[in-house]
């Protein structure tokens, strides 16, 4: 029977949170929203409300 050495444990858990950190960044990265390509700014036309509320 092997003992459980606190090197051990401190191995397990390191590997444990890198492989939650990995697999957390891959799931980000896979299911991440992107931005389109197409931007548009829209502004009033001259007289229109915003002309009005200054």
């Amino acid at each position: 029977m092997t003992r459980i050495t606190t090197g051990r444990v401190r191995k397990c858990v390191t590997l444990g949170m890198t492989f939650v950190l990995i697999t957390s960044l891959i799931a980000w990265f896979l299911q991440r929203e992107t931005f389109s390509r197409l931007i548009r700014i829209v502004t009033g036309t001259r007289q229109g409300l915003q002309m009005k509320a200054w």
